[in-house]
């Protein structure tokens, strides 16, 4: 009996042996994408990169049942420029079953509730397969450009404007945030999620070291400029409780969720921002992202290249805290000084450098932008004041 999938794989193999030009459907193929027939694509595939054609002759190189297989598929009654449409469904019947796989495996009692998380993910990835890589030959593109840049492009806006002028910061951006441990990386994320979320993008801070009470300690204190001091010791004044009231109606509305994710992993980090519908999503700090990695660069690689994919994948802007290594705290650190791995570096689309002189008593902070794939690298005059937990932008110049 002839299922309907074993059905789906012999007209895009007739397809392949009859088309005039199949490199598009083999572009497109794997021998993943059959159930029933994967020798015969493994051999008509090797056949095309040998000869760069297919066809009757084909069948001397065959043997046994792989040969009966190339028979069966070639003496049909198929029109072969049909080939893209029975791939899309033969992509989508197979997606399905996968997606069927994943789903018993979930339900299986001896699934960790990890394992479920990571499942979970690989069925989102799973249904959501793309048809179509994208690509534009010259008229296409063109025609896109003209259409596209007759109007101005909106970039997510994080409230410091040189920031935003020099960056073009875009769903799909892989953000790394790199200082020395004290230097105050984790409130200038505090900063940029509540300013982010404030345009409106819906943004999800997950905080691995710190309890959502502390974060929303210190996000409250810049945004009400309380003195930090006075909300860890609990005596606010009556100036203080006027400033929160009246920031309180216009702050409830921000889009923006604070996250414990202690021990968390990227599988289940992707599993929540999928869940909370976040558009933005900020972590709080890469080294402490649990991966079963062995050694310390094999997990911050791992780390790195998982959050990578999950900001392309998912079209999520992703903005990682990374601490750098101690040596020369004296001194500006460098891409070099990121921690254990390399991989950062390569990664991140941006990667923005903090530092503070510990002899400059002054609010002013060190703010260079390291790595900028799509602008300009260059430091930003910035002041960062602790005692409001607030970063401050010098607007006049970027050096």
């Amino acid at each position: 009996m002839i299922t309907e999938i074993e059905n789906l794989e012999i007209a895009v193999l007739f397809c392949l042996i009859r088309s005039n030009n199949p490199v598009e459907l083999f572009a497109d193929l794997s021998k993943e994408d059959f159930f029933h027939y994967p020798e015969l694509f493994t051999e008509l595939h090797k056949r095309w990169k040998e000869y760069g054609k297919l066809g009757a002759e084909t069948i001397h190189v065959l043997s046994g049942d792989i040969k009966k297989d190339f028979e069966r598929c070639s003496n049909l009654n198929f029109n072969p420029n049909d080939g893209k449409i029975f791939l899309k469904q033969l992509k989508q019947f197979m997606s399905m079953m996968n997606t069927q796989k994943i789903a018993l495996s979930i339900l299986s009692p001896e699934t960790s509730y990890d394992e479920m998380l990571s499942l979970s993910t690989s069925m989102v990835k799973t249904l959501n397969f793309t048809d179509d890589s994208n690509s534009y030959d010259m008229k296409t593109g063109l025609m896109n450009f003209l259409n596209e840049k007759q109007n101005p492009k909106s970039y997510i806006s994080t409230g410091f404007s040189l920031l935003d002028k020099h960056t073009y910061l875009e769903k799909g951006d892989f953000v790394i945030i790199g200082a020395r441990p004290s230097v105050g990386k984790t409130a200038l994320a505090i900063n940029l999620a509540v300013n982010i979320a404030k345009s409106g993008y819906k943004t999800v801070f997950f905080t691995l070291e710190t309890s959502a009470k502390k974060i929303f300690d210190r996000l409250i204190t810049s945004e009400c400029l309380l003195d930090y001091d006075d909300v860890k010791k609990q005596v606010l004044s009556l100036d203080d409780w006027q400033r929160i009231v009246s920031v309180s109606d216009r702050l409830i509305t921000v889009p923006l969720e604070i996250v414990e994710a202690s021990g968390r992993t990227v599988d289940w980090i992707r599993a929540e921002s999928i869940r909370r519908k976040a558009e933005v999503i900020f972590i709080d700090y890469v080294g402490i992202v649990r991966s079963n990695a062995k050694t310390r660069y094999e997990k911050i690689t791992d780390v790195s290249m998982s959050l990578h994919e999950l900001a392309s994948a998912e079209k999520l802007t992703v903005f990682a805290l990374s601490q750098l290594n101690r040596d020369n705290v004296n001194t500006a650190p460098s891409l070099a000084n990121l921690r254990e791995s390399g991989q950062l570096e390569q990664d991140a689309d941006v990667a923005i450098l903090l530092h503070k002189d510990l002899a400059d008593e002054s609010t002013k902070i060190r703010f260079e932008v390291a790595k900028n794939k799509e602008g300009v690298r260059g430091i930003i005059p910035m002041h960062f004041i602790g005692k409001n937990q607030k970063y401050v932008e010098d607007e006049y110049r970027y050096e």
